[in-house]
């Protein structure tokens, strides 16, 4: 495990049929979890602004906003309640073939 991607994620992808709601998890390692915690000022009180951002490395993992991830291991067959609200999902490119996959989530 490099340096650089040290860590191991669950993500769970989401599918929906109607109002029936479906978890399909899998492990990921050669990621790196970044958090940053913030406060934004705001004319009716300040609001969260609180931040995460996932790298994942190497072959690029079929995420969508809706999706969920948690650091580490996990057996769990749905999210737990702590788990990050995959925001957006955007490939880093180096020429042609993608270097790493940016999530960012809530």
């Amino acid at each position: 495990m490099s340096r650089m991607y040290p860590h191991t994620v669950t993500v769970w992808r989401r599918s929906e049929d109607g109002r029936d709601v479906t978890w399909e998890s899998s492990t990921v390692a050669g990621a790196r979890l970044m958090a940053t915690a913030g406060r934004n000022r705001a004319v009716s009180g300040d609001a969260s602004g609180d931040t995460v951002t996932l790298l994942l490395d190497g072959e690029p993992v079929a995420l969508a906003p809706g999706d969920r991830f948690a650091l580490g291991a996990s057996d769990a067959d749905e999210p737990p309640a702590d788990a990050h609200t995959v925001t957006r999902v955007s490939p880093v490119r180096l020429g042609a073939s993608v270097h790493h996959l940016e999530v960012g989530g809530a």
